[in-house]
């Protein structure tokens, strides 16, 4: 999936979580909350039509800083915000890996969104991105490629059996899971 990342500015030009535009024409903002990347139609639209905010390209190695500088929505006020968040489907949620991000000290295998796109649905879906560093990043992701098969992840082995593979992402390599079949 290529994945465009920009920051967000209002009038003022203030700026709060990075955005993500998939291929697949899709705006994910970044939530602090849920720790996670939810769709918002909202920004979709301001994006393609619109054109009230402004969308400033940010580069993927500056997203994992503009993530942790985002600030929590403060849930007294906006509450229903993030409750509307955390109830979107399955489908209208990424994870970093999904977008194509390798953060840092992140467990791929024990995140909430993770495990409901996995069980949601029969296609692949991305656990974790490995940056091609040789042999070494090959290694890693078939172990875990390998550890995800056997049923070794606790919180993806509730799901029953899954299949997973290693697979090229341009520069990248990818491991990706499903429901076996």
């Amino acid at each position: 999936m290529a994945t465009e990342f920009f920051r967000v500015l209002d009038e003022q030009g203030r700026t709060n979580a990075p955005v993500a535009w998939t291929d697949d024409h899709r705006m994910f903002v970044w939530v602090p909350n849920t720790r996670a990347w939810h769709r918002s139609r909202e920004l979709e639209t301001d994006f393609l039509v619109e054109r009230e905010l402004t969308f400033e390209p940010l580069p993927a190695a500056d997203v994992p800083d503009a993530m942790s500088g985002a600030q929590r929505i403060d849930e007294r006020s906006a509450g229903w915000l993030v409750e509307e968040y955390r109830n979107q489907p399955a489908d209208d949620r990424r994870t970093s890996a999904d977008l194509g991000l390798r953060i840092a000290g992140e467990r791929s295998t024990t995140s909430s969104v993770l495990v409901e796109r996995l069980a949601s649905t029969s296609g692949w879906v991305v656990v974790k991105t490995y940056a091609n560093g040789g042999r070494a990043a090959e290694r890693s992701a078939a172990s875990l490629a390998s550890d995800i098969r056997r049923g070794q992840r606790k919180a993806l082995s509730k799901l029953g059996p899954l299949e997973a593979r290693v697979a090229p992402a341009g520069g990248d390599l990818v491991v990706e899971a499903r429901r076996a079949l």
